[in-house]
């Protein structure tokens, strides 16, 4: 079997074990009628089928997501603390898998601990500390490799401003890319300030960073800045030049 066959299979085995987890989800809150016909809706959605036949992470994380509410509301109703801290390592999961899910965390304690429940803040905590420690690694690795809080992922910032800002995808990627953002916050930081620099009248070209502005100076100094266009042509004023991207190269322009 080739590989590509068999993560075919994969991902479309996760995306129907989608299914008895929200018939069980179902059950538990509104009885058998409305876990089957849930069950239902899952197994025959036509956007669940196409993500299930493709390279997306949407099939995982839906799982997680909903196998670790499961648990919750399966740990809730019994008062048992075992199910609550499945939950919260499923939800751990799914917020390494999309970071959404580190959105829904905070609501589902929320809900746990403010049940009738003598245990219910115990298990309100519970969950909380096992999903924030099943994501705490990466949280470390991103601060380490960034120096920067950074939970999951840098993109937080461009999909919420993709979906609030009047402006067409290809102006917020192209906005996005002039920032720096594709290289995260401290690299992002570092081109902004090579730029301000070069418009400033300091050097941004290869050579001393002494004569920078104290903000500016790195231990490495760039090579030369300039915005690449999407035709390939360099200059340095992206205003001038539409949507592109900043780029370090001996052939682009020194700055003026």
């Amino acid at each position: 079997m080739g590989s590509l066959t068999a993560t075919k299979l994969l991902q479309a085995l996760v995306g129907a074990l989608l299914v008895p987890v929200v018939a069980r989800l179902g059950r538990m809150c509104f009885g058998a009628g409305v876990a089957v016909v849930a069950a239902a809706f899952v197994a025959f959605d036509p956007v669940s089928t196409w993500y299930a036949a493709h390279f997306w992470a949407e099939p995982v994380f839906v799982l997680l997501l909903w196998f670790g509410i499961e648990r919750v509301m399966a740990g809730d109703a019994t008062g048992r603390l075992l199910p609550i801290a499945t939950g919260g390592f499923a939800i751990g999961l799914a917020a390494l898998t999309r970071e959404p899910a580190l959105y829904v965390l905070p609501l589902v304690a929320a809900w746990v601990g403010l049940g009738r429940r003598k245990r219910s803040l115990l298990q309100a905590g519970l969950l909380l500390a096992v999903a924030l420690l099943t994501v705490a690694p990466w949280t470390l690795r991103n601060y380490v490799r960034y120096s920067a809080f950074v939970p999951v992922s840098t993109m937080g910032g461009r999909a919420l401003l993709e979906g609030n800002a009047d402006r067409t995808r290809g102006e917020v990627y192209a906005e996005y890319d002039e920032v720096g953002g594709e290289l995260g916050p401290s690299r992002s930081t570092a081109s902004r300030c090579k730029r301000d620099c070069a418009r400033s009248g300091h050097a941004s070209r290869r050579g001393s960073s002494r004569s920078w502005p104290r903000r500016c100076r790195t231990s490495s100094p760039p090579t030369t800045w300039c915005w690449s266009t999407s035709d390939g042509a360099a200059t340095d004023s992206p205003r001038r030049s539409g949507s592109g991207s900043w780029r370090s190269s001996p052939s682009c322009p020194t700055w003026r």
